[in-house]
């Protein structure tokens, strides 16, 4: 998963209630140094595990701010006390399971000559990524019916107003910004419908014509390059300053494909493609700056269903 999808899932749960983290971290099973602790004293932020501060929300949305949004979320994330709260947060993790871990963890303090708890963090982190990280994903990735239920309501819409293309269309729509992408250009509902009234009801993010029309003209002044190497996966690609774009007009092609990409995987890798006309567009995921190369490849038409973001 990526660190957009963490993020737009944690966002909005800073008041989550918590209560096993709390008594984990308040027991003393904090980070004592370095990362973002050390990143906390900089900012002037209290530092007291007794205090269960700095929180772990706090933690976690420093660290999705300060990488690229598509870099990869995954078991390199060793946090021990972040991994559980994201575990309790998210509900992915029974609350008894948790808590029986917990109560382990406590159990094993010991402390130094200054009476301050010592655990054996290399050890728990582990516990706690083996019980909790796995789980994570699908859970995140995942649309609740509860959560679509308020996702509906915070649209001032009534389920019983809506047919079931409507619902269908919308739970979709939930999904795809659950996973980090936005519809740009696709028919939503039946075509009776006043679509740009309906795109207004549900604030659809939608790209900016004029930076549509930029956006296609750029594309056809482009010479795309066959990929040679790999024949079994066919797509065409530019290089960063051996194209005719400038070097803002690539990165504004970049900025474009990763915010109105639709996200999907593809082997080993989950990436934003952004579909315009007939063919996807992406990059691998390298920091936006040190970007250098854009792809795309032909899209079958029977391949794009009536959900997939599509700039006509």
């Amino acid at each position: 998963m990526y660190i957009k999808q963490v993020d737009i899932f944690f966002r909005e749960k800073e008041y989550f209630p918590c209560p096993l983290t709390e008594k984990l971290v308040k027991a003393g099973y904090q980070q004592t140094s370095g990362g973002y602790i050390e990143r906390a004293k900089k900012e002037g932020l209290i530092v007291n595990y007794k205090q269960n501060s700095p929180s772990q929300y706090w933690h976690l949305m420093t660290y999705c701010n300060s990488r690229d949004m598509y870099q990869a979320f995954n078991k390199s994330i060793v946090c021990g006390e972040l991994i559980f709260w994201m575990a309790e947060v998210s509900e992915c993790v029974p609350k008894s399971e948790l808590e029986k871990l917990a109560d382990e963890i406590i159990a094993s303090v010991e402390y130094d000559n200054n009476g301050n708890p010592v655990y054996d963090r290399k050890k728990w982190n582990k516990e706690i990524q083996n019980l909790c990280f796995d789980r994570l994903e699908p859970r995140i990735l995942t649309v609740t019916d509860e959560e679509f239920e308020d996702y509906v309501f915070s649209h001032k819409l009534l389920k019983s107003d809506l047919t079931k293309e409507q619902l269908n269309s919308l739970r979709a729509e939930m999904e795809l910004i659950r996973n980090g992408g936005v519809f740009i250009d696709c028919v939503l509902c039946d075509e009776e419908l006043n679509e740009k009234k309906w795109r207004r009801r549900l604030g659809i993010m939608m790209l900016d014509i004029n930076k549509r029309e930029k956006l296609r003209e750029m594309i056809a002044r482009c010479h795309w390059t066959f990929a040679k190497t790999m024949p079994n996966a066919p797509h065409e690609y530019i290089v960063r300053d051996k194209c005719e774009l400038t070097d803002d007009e690539f990165l504004f092609f970049v900025d474009v494909q990763r915010n109105y990409g639709k996200v999907e995987r593809w082997g080993k890798y989950t990436l934003p493609y952004l579909y315009v006309g007939n063919y996807k567009y992406w990059t691998m995921g390298a920091p936006h700056e040190d970007t250098i190369i854009i792809n795309r490849a032909e899209v079958e038409e029977h391949s794009i269903d009536c959900h997939t973001p599509i700039i006509v």
